[in-house]
């Protein structure tokens, strides 16, 4: 457990369990992403590489490419955070001499009016706003040609019908006019607002 290699980090994840600094639905998800992972890539004896000295973005790309026959990309990022959560829970153990805190289970009070046989209501999940970052999204640095950097929020994988979209709207933006275009302006600024 006192290494940084795979199998170490393994037994990290059972010492974890077992002195209840995490549950098990919690720790056992980073012990399967580790095998499955690294196996992947591997082969037999995945369990003697160290992981500090990995690039782990390229190697996690080379698991996202040899799997990616197998599994959905969804379950290819979720094994890639994971693995990502199971090392670094292991190297802030290593240099700290402490596990992670595991975020405890709030309990709310029912309040006293309530009676027990009082309906539950579900919770309806928020509504995603589009500028958030989802799951499963990978953001691409893109350099302009006259030296700014734009970034693309893009899953790792598009079909070919979504690829001819964005493209398509990526060219109503296009502007090859040397004289820069304005948009008008919205209603209640400039004119409006000195006639107010």
């Amino acid at each position: 457990m006192s290494k940084r290699t795979v199998g170490a980090t393994i037994a990290f994840c059972d010492w974890m369990i077992d002195k209840s600094y995490g549950t098990v639905s919690q720790v056992n998800p980073w012990k399967i992403a580790l095998k499955q992972v690294f196996g992947t890539v591997d082969g037999a004896g995945y369990e003697e590489i160290d992981w500090s000295e990995l690039d782990l973005d390229e190697y996690l790309e080379r698991f996202h490419r040899r799997a990616m026959q197998d599994y959905k990309t969804e379950s290819i990022v979720a094994y890639g955070r994971r693995v990502r959560r199971a090392t670094e829970a292991h190297r802030q153990y290593l240099e700290t001499g402490r596990p992670p805190a595991s975020r405890p289970v709030i309990k709310r009070e029912k309040p006293a009016e309530k009676s027990a046989s009082a309906s539950v209501v579900p919770l309806t999940p928020k509504p995603h706003h589009p500028l958030q970052p989802q799951e499963g999204m990978v953001t691409f640095p893109y350099p302009l040609s006259d030296g700014r950097m734009i970034s693309l929020t893009l899953p790792p994988r598009l079909k070919a019908d979504d690829v001819n979209r964005i493209t398509t709207f990526i060219r109503t933006l296009q502007d090859d006019s040397s004289e820069r275009k304005q948009l008008p302006p919205r209603a209640g600024e400039n004119g409006d607002e000195q006639a107010a």
